[in-house]
C-alpha cells in the first residue's frame, strides 16, 4: 500500500476518495489471501462440471474462503479504527477529533472517555465479525 500513497495523494488531492481508494487497496490485500488459500482441485471440480467464472466464484471461492476473508475485514475494521485519532489530526472529525480536542486542552478525562468508545467500539465489531465468521460455516 505505501507504493500508492504518495501518487494518490498527488493525483487525487487529500480528501475522501483517497482516502478509500487507499482504504480499499489495505483492505484488498488483507482479503487476497483468502482466495488463494481455496484449493486448486475444488475449482477444477467446479469447472469439470460446466460452472462458469461467476458460478466458481459465488458458490467455490467465496464460500470456502469466507472465514478467512472475514478475518480480513476485521483487521481492515480495526485498522480504520487505529487511524481515528490520526486522521483527525488533518480535519477527519467525530471521535479522534474529540480526543485530539481534548488533548490540546488537556482535559484528560474528556480524551479517556473518547478514547475508551473508539476501544469499546472496536471490541464490540471485532466481536460482531467474529460471530458472524463462525455462524455462517460453509463447510458444515
Amino acid at each position: 500500500m505505501a507504493p500508492f500513497v504518495l501518487p494518490a495523494a498527488l493525483f487525487f488531492g487529500i480528501g475522501t476518495f483517497p482516502g478509500i481508494v487507499l482504504g480499499h487497496a489495505a483492505c484488498d490485500q488483507a482479503n487476497r489471501p483468502g482466495f488463494k488459500m481455496v484449493e486448486q482441485e475444488m475449482v477444477e471440480a467446479g469447472e469439470a462440471f460446466g460452472a462458469s467464472r461467476l458460478a466458481v466464484l459465488f458458490l467455490i471461492k467465496l464460500p470456502l474462503a469466507f472465514r478467512s476473508i472475514m478475518a480480513g475485514v476485521n483487521q481492515c475494521v480495526m485498522m480504520s479504527l487505529s487511524m481515528v485519532i490520526i486522521a483527525s489530526m488533518i480535519g477527519a472529525g467525530g471521535l479522534g477529533d474529540e480526543i485530539i480536542r481534548s488533548i490540546s486542552r488537556l482535559q484528560v478525562g474528556r480524551g479517556v472517555e473518547a478514547g475508551l468508545a473508539v476501544v469499546v467500539l472496536a471490541i464490540l465489531i471485532d466481536r460482531i465479525t467474529r460471530r458472524i465468521s463462525e455462524k455462517v460455516d460453509p463447510t458444515a
